[in-house]
């Protein structure tokens, strides 16, 4: 079997046409969509990359996994995914866009291939290199300058992964970065609803109160999603053309949303509102069982893993603190979760914020670190 689960970074679901945008940003996953089930109201558990990408591979909160801020490293001892499913015989490919999710802070552990695109040397000769400095990725990164890797160089070291393991048990977690700031294009040749000179990076938010400027960032979001979705295409004709999207389990989902000015807000990071909480969540099973499904209760990060072991019939450790998805894919629940949990804490000197949310209310609490 084939397990993809492909996380595109900062990625908002009211910015795709199958979650309700009127316009067609996302053809691609749509067609997904329809191959399976989406989940209307899945959440993240942090507003930020790396303590997400730790609750998504081990099913626990930030607090337990011990990922918040900047400088922690995901703990050997947490459970892994990629580790039970090593167990179960699968091959395990990692391959980001993101210094978030490397080895470097953790994610490399029982992964056979780990590639970590913005040092590959192709991708830094073919594609937009910034100083980490420059745009604040200094503590994201393990390097002084990063390129941006694209969902086309994703495709291009993903295909011989494959062509070579394709029909065997694979597993292959994908870190796109197509949809995360700095706002530009990605290729000038598929702008579709910005001016293609239009490029946006942080370094002057005092300016973002104007709405004309708002906007500006929001076509230029859309056209970066329209462009990572276009390669999703190119993914999934490739998985058609070597008889292998049948077999697969395709999950599909964000590790945040994004702020526009919302809550007086931009970016993620920071305060739990349902701009960077709220996450797509799209599952296409194996045989398109299920196609056409869609849950609306309250969803997870942390119910990715127990759902993929049930649905292999392995048994799910007692550790873990998400919950299977499918006996509401099943319609054997109405629901799994009362309630949703999200903290985040960036670094020691930022606040750190709680987010309780149940089906109608929601719980905000923010704390500060008071030196003694």
């Amino acid at each position: 079997m084939l397990i993809i689960l492909y996380v595109l970074d900062s990625l908002r679901p009211d910015f795709l046409s199958c979650y309700g945008c009127n316009e067609n940003t996302s053809p691609n996953i749509d067609k997904i969509a329809k191959d399976g089930v989406i989940f209307k109201r899945a959440y993240a558990q942090s507003t930020w990359t790396r303590p997400s990408g730790a609750s998504i591979l081990s099913s626990l909160y930030p607090s337990c996994h011990g990922v918040m801020t900047v400088k922690d490293v995901l703990s050997s001892s947490v459970p892994f995914l990629p580790e039970q499913l090593k167990k179960l015989g699968f091959k395990t490919v990692a391959i980001s866009s993101m210094g978030n999710i490397s080895p470097a802070f953790g994610f490399g552990r029982d992964f056979d291939h780990f590639v970590e695109l913005y040092k590959e040397r192709s991708v830094m000769t073919k594609r937009k290199v910034l100083q980490t400095k420059k745009v604040g990725w200094q503590d994201y990164f393990d390097t002084e300058i990063v390129a941006i890797p694209t969902s086309e160089e994703i495709n291009e070291y993903l295909f011989p992964f494959l062509k070579k393991y394709g029909h065997k048990k694979l597993f292959i977690f994908i870190w796109s970065l197509d949809t995360h700031g700095p706002f530009f294009h990605r290729d000038l040749k598929m702008v579709k609803y910005s001016p293609p000179s239009e490029e946006l990076l942080w370094n002057n938010k005092a300016s973002l109160k104007s709405e004309k400027l708002k906007d500006r960032i929001k076509t230029i979001y859309k056209d970066m999603i329209y462009y990572n979705d276009y390669h999703i295409g190119i993914l999934v004709e490739k998985l058609k053309e070597l008889a292998l999207y049948d077999e697969s389990f395709f999950i599909i989902t964000s590790d945040h949303g994004e702020s526009f000015g919302e809550h007086g807000i931009f970016g993620h990071a920071g305060v739990p509102y349902e701009e960077q909480i709220r996450v797509p969540l799209i599952m296409k099973f194996p045989h398109q069982e299920f196609r056409g499904s869609s849950v609306d209760s309250l969803t997870q990060h942390i119910d990715i893993y127990p759902t993929i072991l049930e649905y292999l019939r392995s048994p799910v450790s007692n550790f873990v603190q998400g919950k299977s998805l499918l006996p509401i894919i099943r319609r054997e629940k109405a629901s799994i979760n009362s309630y949703i949990f999200n903290e985040t804490g960036l670094r020691e000197s930022s606040p750190r914020y709680f987010c309780l949310r149940t089906e109608k209310y929601k719980y905000i609490k923010s704390m500060f670190r008071l030196k003694g």
